[in-house]
């Protein structure tokens, strides 16, 4: 049993936890974003005001915790997904209440490479009883890669913009103003936190529409 020490420094940070949702998660900084590097630049796109570029994210602690993680990651992918593998279930045990059993990967920052979704892929297929939500705006390596996305991990594939329907893609997200595209996030009455809703991680809902903020 590797030490929780180890296991932070095999990733390079603890896991997240953030108060508006349930359960870890996980992030990077979002200067790293492809994608979004673009899209920040364009009126009218869903990264023109990205959360993630302010507010808390910009913390000395939160942006080394950061650092630390892609840092962890670059060095050594088979040491990083093991490493998280194993924290993740001292976090989240096999006898976890299920309403806690939800990980939301990339609360900031977004997939930089296909190595990287397939390591995702491997932590996800580890922990078949814990449900993985991947937000992503990284078309082409979604659309590139041709293997098996286990049933515990949805991948949802985000229009650039805002009031833009939803992409050709199986589970998907859009920004809204005024109509939502299908399902409606109501984070917004509930003081923007989760409570009991789970629709980013429910495979049976095609689209999640988020208002814009």
């Amino acid at each position: 049993m590797t030490t929780l020490k180890l296991l932070k420094e095999n990733i390079g940070s603890d896991l997240g936890k953030p108060s508006k949702m349930p359960g870890y998660s996980w992030g990077i900084s979002a200067d790293l974003c492809i994608t979004g590097g673009t899209l920040i630049k364009l009126e009218g796109s869903v990264c023109e005001n990205c959360y993630a570029m302010k507010g808390n994210y910009r913390y000395p602690s939160v942006t080394k915790s950061h650092a630390n993680r892609i840092a962890a990651y670059n060095k050594n992918n088979i040491i990083w997904r093991e490493g998280m593998v194993e924290l993740l279930r001292k976090r989240i045990p096999d006898d976890a209440p299920i309403v806690d059993k939800y990980f939301r990967i990339f609360d900031a920052g977004d997939i930089q490479s296909e190595q990287m979704l397939i390591d995702w892929i491997f932590v996800a297929e580890q922990l078949p009883d814990i449900k993985f939500w991947l937000p992503t705006k990284e078309y082409r390596i979604i659309r590139k890669f041709k293997g098996d996305i286990p049933d515990n991990l949805i991948i949802r594939v985000s229009s650039p913009n805002i009031n833009q329907e939803p992409l050709n893609f199986a589970h998907t997200s859009t920004v809204h103003e005024e109509s939502p595209f299908g399902f409606e996030c109501e984070a917004y009455t509930r003081d923007h936190k989760c409570g009991s809703c789970r629709a980013c991680w429910n495979k049976e809902i095609p689209n999640v529409s988020y208002p814009e903020q």
